[in-house]
Protein backbone atom coordinates (compact mmCIF):
# COMPACT_ATOMS: atom_id res chain seq x y z
CA UNK A 1 0.00 0.00 0.00
CA UNK A 2 2.82 2.45 0.52
CA UNK A 3 4.04 2.33 -2.73
CA UNK A 4 0.64 3.17 -4.28
CA UNK A 5 0.50 6.40 -1.91
CA UNK A 6 3.43 7.27 -3.14
CA UNK A 7 2.38 6.90 -6.93
CA UNK A 8 -0.38 8.75 -5.49
CA UNK A 9 1.79 11.38 -4.06
CA UNK A 10 3.85 12.27 -7.08
CA UNK A 11 1.14 12.33 -9.10
CA UNK A 12 -1.14 15.27 -6.98
CA UNK A 13 2.90 16.70 -7.31
CA UNK A 14 2.98 16.97 -10.58
CA UNK A 15 -0.23 17.96 -11.12
CA UNK A 16 0.55 20.94 -9.00
CA UNK A 17 3.35 22.10 -10.77
CA UNK A 18 1.40 21.66 -14.02
CA UNK A 19 -1.29 24.18 -12.65
CA UNK A 20 1.53 26.43 -11.26
CA UNK A 21 2.85 26.46 -15.29
CA UNK A 22 -0.25 27.42 -16.42
CA UNK A 23 -0.02 30.75 -14.73
CA UNK A 24 0.22 33.48 -17.17
CA UNK A 25 3.93 34.51 -17.87
CA UNK A 26 3.75 38.30 -16.51
CA UNK A 27 2.95 37.09 -12.82
CA UNK A 28 5.76 34.56 -13.07
CA UNK A 29 8.41 38.22 -14.22
CA UNK A 30 7.21 40.26 -11.97
CA UNK A 31 9.13 41.57 -9.26
CA UNK A 32 8.26 40.59 -5.38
Amino acid sequence: MAEISRIQYEMEYTEGISQRMRVPEKLKVAPP
